[in-house]
């Protein structure tokens, strides 16, 4: 995006504020100054440009629906938030009103998703909710209006605690206390994989923060100790109409399946990181690229599915359930994954949305919960808590200390190794320690006969799980390091410290994730540094949608030549759900401007009742009067917040 020059000689010709009187000055009034004055666009259109009419007010919602679903949340949903829901017509997004029903406070916002999540505690007391549909020129429907009770009311639906304890045994994850995602920490629950200097964790206010900094990573979180299962027919009773019991539950509370994102829950028979190839669905149920076992649950804006590994035996299934409701942005949701008799069942809220006749081989697992934003955006994700059913189990008593092997990339068998290595201060204090390293698979190249390179040694390194056949797809291996490298005596350094496989020096097989799993000789040989981890990112307060423009025929097909004489049609697009994801408000839209080769040509208001939320427009423009050559149009958004600094967006076309 480019800065919006010439802001002056803009507000000029085509940018108006509301005008008011001074008001008279009162010495005993509140020192608070007022709201800035929202900005208007006024409505323009150039000699041979045709701009389209503002269409009627949206359809109104038919329902809301608020509750309290955790300490200090309130979540607000309705249209096709709600199960068996639809979104009105014409509406391109909402605006939601709250006012406390002891006076004590209001609000509102914009968004485009059917859904949002309040903080519970500013309407502790009860609070009147609306909501408007709003469309493309910001007009708006008339308000359907919910009131919630106050949080002490018998009726305030507040729930008890979602992972209780009591339920789920193996384990009943909060992220409550401090920084317990490795981190240098002994054994600490949990480990995250994710793309070096891309990926970073954090606890805060009873919460765990992943930022996926790089917008194209896959981040996985993955429990240090497993899933275990009761013989088949010894659990509760299950969830299908025909007589089963349940075996297995693992819960996940978080906001990580919403628009243009992804979550996986994985169960895998191995204590692999990673696995599978990133940001692929899968073919079919069966999916090559997962390890023998495998079970996979993808949920996203597709809907739910659920795949496995080869080697998963079936049985027939009951009857699919209807699609899941739509998930808004920033929403919290319980999603649980059980296992019985039948089959592999899919909840979300409490109500099932996917099913599948996989049953599983094993009666031991690993979960790994797989987290990806929207393609080439930045994403963070939240999470509330995990928990797992069965009988409790510890992790490992090891720490973990990230390390970065010379090569990122495993070595044929005689390939010369770069005289760079890691620094033995760690291992000194070492009881025993392995390598652990997520590699691809690759054609040609035999992980089965991985070794790891260790100055002048070596030792085998074996993979966690099977070996998949595909290309391209995850798999952990493990490497115990040499006795001579532990403890006080040794050298100061391991150099070379390499992976090298039969095949490799022919392709490039990566290493996406590598660390040391290392148990200490003693308590005072525990790192110093444990504690919390980076801090991750906060998005801006408020953004402004993203900006699309695109120069079509009149068969709407994408041109970058126009011949003399013709009209071409400009396609705007302001992308509101984008602008809900990259800040934590979405900003209101006043208008936007269309500049052809330095000369204004159209302005179009998109707050006819209030700030727009975002859109696609279609704008008609003869070329006849322009002369041969290249013609560059410029898009001007600006929001109705004075504050908020207006994005451009640029193209061009070249003139025959």
């Amino acid at each position: 995006m480019l800065a919006w020059l010439g802001a002056a000689a803009v507000l000029a010709t085509a940018v108006v504020t509301l005008r008011q009187a001074q008001p008279t000055v009162d010495r005993d009034a509140d020192p608070t100054p007022p709201p800035p004055r929202p900005v208007q666009v006024a409505r323009f259109v150039a000699d041979g440009v045709v701009l389209p009419e503002p269409a009627e007010p949206p359809a109104a919602v038919p329902l809301v629906e608020a509750s309290r679903t955790g300490p200090g949340r309130l979540r607000v949903a309705w249209g096709d938030a709600l199960p068996g829901g639809t979104r009105p017509d014409h509406a391109a997004g909402y605006e939601v009103r709250w006012r406390a029903t002891d006076g004590d406070g209001e609000g509102q916002r914009l968004v485009v998703t059917p859904e949002l999540e309040l903080d519970g505690a500013a309407v502790d007391g009860g609070a009147v909710i609306e909501v408007r549909s709003v469309n493309a020129y910001g007009r708006r429907s008339a308000p359907t209006v919910t009131s919630v009770p106050a949080s002490s009311s018998p009726a305030s639906l507040t729930p008890g605690p979602v992972v209780d304890p009591r339920r789920f045994t193996g384990l009943a994850e909060p992220f409550d206390g401090p920084f317990s995602v490795d981190g240098s920490v002994l054994a600490a629950r949990w480990h995250l994989s994710g793309y070096p200097g891309c990926t970073r964790a954090d606890t805060d206010d009873g919460m765990l923060f992943v930022d996926l900094a790089c917008g194209a990573d896959v981040a996985v979180l993955r429990a240090r100790a497993p899933l275990r299962l009761p013989p088949s027919g010894s659990g509760s009773s299950g969830l299908s109409s025909e007589p089963s019991s349940e075996r297995g539950r693992v819960v996940v509370v978080t906001d990580g399946a919403g628009p243009r994102s992804s979550l996986s829950i994985d169960l895998v028979p191995g204590p692999a990181d990673r696995i599978g190839v990133e940001r692929t669905r899968g073919a079919g149920p069966v999916d090559p690229a997962l390890p023998d076992g495998t079970i996979r649950v993808l949920i996203d804006d597709t809907g739910v599915r659920v795949l496995s590994g080869p080697g998963v035996p079936r049985v027939s299934p009951p009857p699919m359930p209807p699609p899941a409701a739509t998930r808004g942005v920033g929403v919290l949701h319980v999603f649980e994954v059980v296992l019985d008799d039948s089959g592999v069942w899919v909840l979300q809220d409490g109500i099932a949305v996917g099913v599948s006749g996989v049953v599983p081989p094993w009666t031991e697992a690993h979960l790994l919960v797989g987290m990806s934003g929207p393609d080439g955006q930045q994403a963070r994700v939240r999470i509330d808590a995990i928990g797992l059913t069965g009988p409790p189990s510890m992790g490992p008593l090891t720490y973990t200390h990230p390390v970065v092997l010379a090569t990122q990339r495993v070595l044929g068998t005689a390939e010369p190794a770069p005289g760079i290595g890691i620094s033995r201060e760690r291992l000194a204090g070492a009881r025993s320690a392995r390598l652990v390293a997520t590699v691809r698979t690759a054609p040609g190249v035999d992980l089965g006969g991985l070794t790891l390179q260790q100055g002048d040694g070596q030792s085998p390194a074996r993979p966690l799980v099977t070996v998949p056949g595909a290309p391209g797809a995850d798999v952990t291996v493990v490497a115990d390091l040499l006795p001579q490298v532990l403890g006080p005596d040794g050298p100061a350094a391991v150099s070379p410290l390499v992976l090298r496989a039969p095949g490799a020096e022919s392709t490039v097989v990566p290493i996406t994730d590598s660390y040391l799993d290392i148990v200490p000789l003693s308590d005072k040989d525990l790192p110093s540094d444990a504690g919390p981890g980076q801090r991750v990112g906060r998005p801006p307060e408020t953004a402004l949608p993203p900006l699309g423009l695109t120069i079509l025929d009149s068969d709407s097909r994408e041109v970058s030549t126009v011949a003399a004489g013709s009209r071409v049609v400009v396609e705007v697009e302001l992308d509101g759900i984008a602008g809900q994801l990259d800040g934590e408000r979405l900003a209101g839209i006043a208008g936007f401007q269309l500049w052809l080769s330095g000369r204004l040509i159209a302005g179009v208001p998109t707050a006819i009742d209030g700030a727009g939320v975002g859109g696609v427009f279609r704008i008609a423009v003869s070329t006849g009067a322009l002369p041969p050559g290249r013609q560059s149009l410029e898009l001007r958004l600006i929001a109705d917040d004075p504050t908020i600094s207006p994005s451009s967006a640029l193209t061009s076309w070249h003139q025959s």
